[in-house]
């Protein structure tokens, strides 16, 4: 093995390991692009579930807005579907 064969073991090494190098970071520039769409997907997910019960108590409200027969500024009264008259006071 002469000297220029040498060299050209070196340098092949050299390059093994910068393609390597840059393999790994390319694979971990995905998996971190990955990892911050999952997180933001699970954050989507959460602010749509406390959207949805948000807007459910808003509908439950408005239904039970119907049954309502007394309102004033610290009490509200409705029917119940037994007849009786159901309700809840609160402080001003």
């Amino acid at each position: 093995m002469n000297k220029n064969q040498g060299f050209l073991m070196i340098e092949s090494i050299f390059e093994i390991f910068i393609v390597s190098l840059s393999m790994l970071i390319v694979i971990g520039t995905f998996f971190g692009t990955i990892n911050i769409l999952k997180s933001s997907l699970d954050e989507m997910v959460n602010l749509n579930l406390i959207s949805n019960a948000v807007m459910e108590v808003i509908v439950v409200a408005k239904n039970e807005i119907t049954n309502v027969t007394s309102y004033d500024s610290s009490t509200v009264l409705g029917n119940s579907s037994d007849g009786n008259i159901v309700g809840f006071s609160y402080n001003k």
